[in-house]
């Protein structure tokens, strides 16, 4: 095996991980239904039904995250910019999220009606939920997350706290990289190089720093409107 095709079937053999879960289980719930017909209790018919639906869904980030990454790549990224409620932005990431947090406690600061940024709705939901996806894979179960917004000059700040192990200093920068996975080798590793992405797509930025008394501090801004 050449170096130069290493990094390719590794990343071929992380994606056909990611993608075989769902699909088993997908193809067990969808197998028993049809094996017992008419005969298995509408409760347990309607548990194997949300099995589907939770897994379909994982299957489906997957591949649009895959997509948004060569779309960032390539340069050409659609984008609807419009006045948004940050508030708006934030109820509609923790609504579409709230199946992942689990028992994470979550905390909103800051983000108060009226307060406007120019953005892409879609995209902005989208990193947004990326930081708390990513505060959720890396943080103790059942510690608190916090979500922080600050209006600044000309941008608004929006911020994800948890209280996991944190990202050291010389390792920041990398952590925004495509495909880098953390210690516990879980996932694509996308989640922050597409907040970056999609924050200075948006004519933000993106960066992570130290949260006071311990975990991280992962943040993307957007600009103001009005």
């Amino acid at each position: 095996m050449s170096e130069a095709g290493s990094p390719y079937l590794e990343l071929m053999s992380v994606i056909g991980h990611e993608l075989r879960r769902p699909l088993t289980v997908i193809r067990g719930a969808a197998t028993l239904l049809l094996d017992t017909e008419s005969r298995m209790p509408p409760d347990r018919a309607l548990e194997m039904l949300r099995l589907i639906d939770v897994n379909v869904e994982d299957m489906s980030d997957l591949i649009e995250d895959l997509l948004l990454m060569v779309h960032l790549e390539a340069r050409d990224l659609g984008l609807f910019m419009e006045p948004i409620e940050v508030a708006e932005v934030v109820a509609t990431a923790l609504e579409t999220e709230r199946r992942r947090l689990g028992d994470h406690a979550v905390t909103v600061l800051g983000a108060a009606p009226g307060l406007v940024v120019e953005a892409d709705r879609g995209r902005s939901v989208r990193a947004l939920r990326a930081l708390l996806s990513n505060a959720t894979r890396f943080s103790p179960a059942g510690s608190p997350i916090e979500i922080s917004v600050a209006a600044k000059p000309g941008r608004v700040r929006i911020e994800v706290q948890d209280r996991g192990p944190g990202i050291p200093a010389a390792e920041r920068d990398a952590a925004f990289e495509r495909f880098r996975r953390g210690s516990q080798g879980a996932g694509l590793g996308l989640g922050l190089y597409l907040v970056r992405g999609l924050a200075r797509a948006m004519g933000g930025e993106a960066g992570a720093a130290d949260r006071a008394g311990g975990g991280a501090t992962v943040w993307f801004t957007l600009g103001r409107s009005g």
